[in-house]
């Protein structure tokens, strides 16, 4: 039965897998070891704003920190409030539907009009019956001219929406096509989605509800490319897109890359929005700053002095993360880990990061035929990560790297823009913000040579 113990707790650790619910037998509530809850943060505001006047917010931070997990939990806290009247939330995951190495505002608007409309419907809300006249007229123009899309052609507008999306994911050949005819309807496209909004907050509204929120997630994964021009992806959505994505006429939570939210462009983001961007913090295992004998050694030395001493509450949070898991599979720490030492290490090597922690137990795993996880397990498992770290970062990144081996308060005077987003959007760096806004080395990079022997390559 080794082996399905293995098996239960390798599948109760997917790293890629984000909770729906804080009512998730495998949540743990971060807030104290994070320093804030974004989530409740918003959910606040957003109770608090007039009900008529649309309230935006941009929802961001590091890859795999537990944004999805806190955007369910933003849901959850507008659906289900201590006081006063509850939201509709549409949530929508724009990577099942869109693709997120080619995507484009209008794209977005689309998907979302198709969601509303569907979504309204399902729910009974008055005026949902049908397609609203707008919108229906808007959808009988655009494929009264998209006469190579049979397909598109003979849908109906509620159905055609949905579709609509799957073609411009999809029909690779026909994209270019299919965008041109909705830029040339995008006043009109808006005027549509906004007129559908409009009914269904009046009929939420007529009922047991306060409004309506869309939560858009997966926008933060919008592949960087550089573009013609000096321009990028990330600035032709967010930025030249701005005026567009803050059109709509009801609460809306954009997620945005990380990367974004250090880049100069976040500036004309924040002046259309009119709000700035709060990263998802890190689970803080530092103090900061660090003592004076923060050091740590290269492969293979690995001592539980290696690893700068952690805050009990970042700690204990990891701890408590990684028990949850385990026993939701029906396994007790002990018996999973071969001593408490072996924990405390892979919680300090995640640098407070809950997918690290995740990634670290299952590619351990995979290291031994049957529990206990052992410390020779899970120093195997990081060197293969650190490893694959050392090959990807680019030469020039090194130098400043170092400066993060000690927490830093801020960035070095010089460094350049395109390393300051690659260090963050790439996890080389962490950020905290636990009373004290500071930025800390992924600590598996700690362990590599080149941080130590001054290589530059």
């Amino acid at each position: 039965m080794a082996n399905d113990d293995l098996s239960r707790l390798f599948q109760q650790c997917r790293p890629d897998e984000p909770l729906t619910s804080p009512k998730n037998p495998c949540y743990e509530n971060c807030d104290d070891a994070r320093g804030s809850c974004v989530a409740l943060e918003m959910a606040r505001a957003i109770k608090l704003s007039d009900p008529v006047k649309p309230d935006f917010r941009l929802f961001t931070g590091h890859r795999g920190v537990g944004k999805s997990t806190e955007l369910h939990r933003l849901k959850s806290e507008l659906e289900n409030p201590a006081d006063g009247l509850p939201f509709f939330v549409l949530y929508t995951d724009v990577t099942e539907r869109l693709d997120q190495n080619d995507i484009e505002v209008n794209d977005l608007l689309v998907l979302l009009a198709a969601e509303v409309q569907a979504k309204m419907k399902e729910a009974g809300v008055p005026g949902f019956a049908t397609v609203p006249t707008k919108l229906k007229a808007w959808w009988e123009d655009l494929t009264g001219v998209l006469s190579s899309q049979v397909m598109l052609k003979a849908l109906k507008a509620d159905v055609g929406l949905a579709n609509l999306t799957l073609e411009i994911r999809n029909q690779v050949g026909a994209r270019a096509n299919l965008r041109e005819q909705i830029e040339l309807r995008a006043t009109r496209l808006i005027d549509a989605i906004n007129d559908l909004l409009e009914t269904a907050i009046a009929g939420l509204r007529g009922g047991d509800k306060a409004g309506l929120v869309l939560i858009v997630d997966g926008l933060d994964k919008i592949a960087f490319r550089e573009l013609q021009g000096g321009s990028n992806t990330h600035r032709r959505f967010f930025v030249n897109g701005a005026d567009k994505l803050a059109s709509l006429k009801t609460h809306v939570v954009y997620t945005v890359p990380i990367n974004l939210a250090y880049s100069p462009d976040f500036t004309e983001v924040r002046q259309t929005f009119g709000w700035t961007c709060v990263p998802v913090p890190m689970i803080r295992l530092h103090e900061s700053p660090a003592p004076a004998t923060h050091k740590m050694p290269v492969i293979p030395g690995w001592e539980e002095s290696a690893v700068v001493a952690p805050t009990a509450s970042g700690l204990l949070a990891m701890k408590q993360l990684l028990e949850k898991r385990v026993q939701v599979a029906g396994l007790e720490m002990d018996a999973v880990f071969d001593d408490q030492k072996t924990v405390e290490l892979l919680c300090k090597l995640t640098g407070g990061h809950p997918r690290h922690l995740l990634m670290f137990v299952r590619a351990a795993i995979g290291k031994v035929n049957a529990l206990p996880l052992t410390r020779a397990a899970l120093q195997s498992a990081v060197k293969d990560y650190a490893q694959s770290l050392g090959r990807e970062i680019p030469g020039k990144f090194w130098p400043w790297l170092r400066h993060f081996q000690k927490p830093a308060t801020g960035f070095p005077p010089g460094l350049p823009d395109e390393v300051r987003q690659g260090i963050l959007l790439w996890l080389y760096v962490f950020e905290y913000t636990n009373h004290q806004q500071f930025y800390c080395l992924n600590p598996v990079i700690e362990l590599l040579p080149h941080l130590h022997e001054g290589h530059n390559r």
